[in-house]
């Protein structure tokens, strides 16, 4: 996309670099508060764009302690939505799983009312974590594949009721 286009995006998103592995990235969860819950550390193949996996997976948490792993932090973590502190009146969120997809969206997207957010995950959608959000139009973007849109819908089945929700299918 060029600087001009990724660079106010990594800014808008508070994306961080981590000196866990060089190169890392850090994708913040800030909630509508501003205050950071933790942050997701992913190493990137620089060739690729994918997630480096082998010799494993380089991803961890910045709120797991290098020295220590069996160290218990002194709070309760609490996982807000990937871009939640972007909350704003009269807004459109569009939610997609991977934090990395949440960003491109938002360089590629045209709608300036339109806020891109990730789950961080396929089973991280749930009511406790869209709760910010409600009263607000929410579209999800599943991945790719049956059990994707599968898993949201059933997931997000019981609020579709009372929230305005709608799944897109458009990579079914």
């Amino acid at each position: 996309f060029g600087y001009d286009k990724a660079i106010p995006s990594l800014n808008k998103y508070k994306i961080g670099e981590s000196d866990k592995w060089k190169g890392a990235t850090i994708f913040w969860q800030i909630d509508e508060d501003l205050d950071i819950r933790t942050g997701k550390t992913i190493l990137y193949d620089i060739e690729t764009g994918k997630r480096v996996k082998k010799p494993y997976p380089k991803i961890t948490w910045e709120h797991v302690s290098d020295r220590d792993l069996n160290y218990t932090p002194d709070y309760n973590l609490k996982q807000c939505l990937f871009g939640e502190h972007l909350k704003r009146d009269g807004a459109i969120y569009k939610i997609v799983e991977a934090e990395k997809t949440a960003v491109i969206c938002n360089i590629v997207e045209k709608d300036p009312n339109t806020v891109w957010l990730a789950v961080g995950g396929i089973e991280m959608v749930n009511s406790e974590r869209l709760r910010p959000l409600e009263g607000s139009k929410l579209i999800f973007f599943p991945d790719k594949g049956d059990k994707a849109f599968k898993k949201w819908s059933e997931k997000l089945s019981p609020l579709m009721e009372e929230w305005d929700i709608k799944i897109n299918r458009s990579l079914e």
